[in-house]
């Protein structure tokens, strides 16, 4: 449970009010079969902001055959190009329009400035943007320019 005094976003609130947070792992969230959490705290303050699962170790060894195993069964590795590129700026669009909700969550977990975390954020969502147009607009050998490397 948060115990952070500073005023929050309402969406920050609830998203740092639960429990527990779980793991990830085949699009649902799952804690750990032992129970145990790790605190994540404010560096600035030293207040604990969440409470995160602590996955064992054959958890996380399940989570990344889950992973392996989605990737290669599931379309994305198949897809279109031009679709994985539509989704991923999607994905920056979502991050774009919450930009201010994420960028306070950043800046308690950082121990950032809310400013420079948003900046962090929004440079987020331009890479995000960059690299699904790179792969839709690029030869996989055009050279790139990359000063005292060979990139392509």
């Amino acid at each position: 449970m948060s115990t952070v005094s500073k005023s929050l976003l309402p969406a920050v609130e609830s998203f740092l009010g639960r429990d527990a947070h779980g793991g990830f792992v085949g699009g649902q969230s799952l804690l750990s079969s032992s129970g145990s959490t790790i605190a994540t705290c404010d560096p600035g303050t030293g207040s604990t902001l969440a409470e995160v699962t602590a996955m064992t170790a054959e958890e996380i060894n399940q989570a990344v055959d889950v992973a392996n195993d989605a990737f290669k069964k599931t379309g994305w590795s198949t897809m279109p190009v031009n679709e994985r590129c539509a989704l991923l700026h999607r994905l920056a669009d979502a991050v774009q329009k919450n930009i201010a909700t994420v960028a306070q969550i950043e800046s308690l977990d950082a121990g950032k400035v809310e400013s420079q975390a948003a900046g962090d954020v929004q440079n987020f969502c331009d890479t995000m943007r960059y690299f699904a147009d790179m792969a839709l607009h690029m030869n996989p050998r055009t050279t790139l320019a990359a000063k005292g490397h060979q990139a392509w």
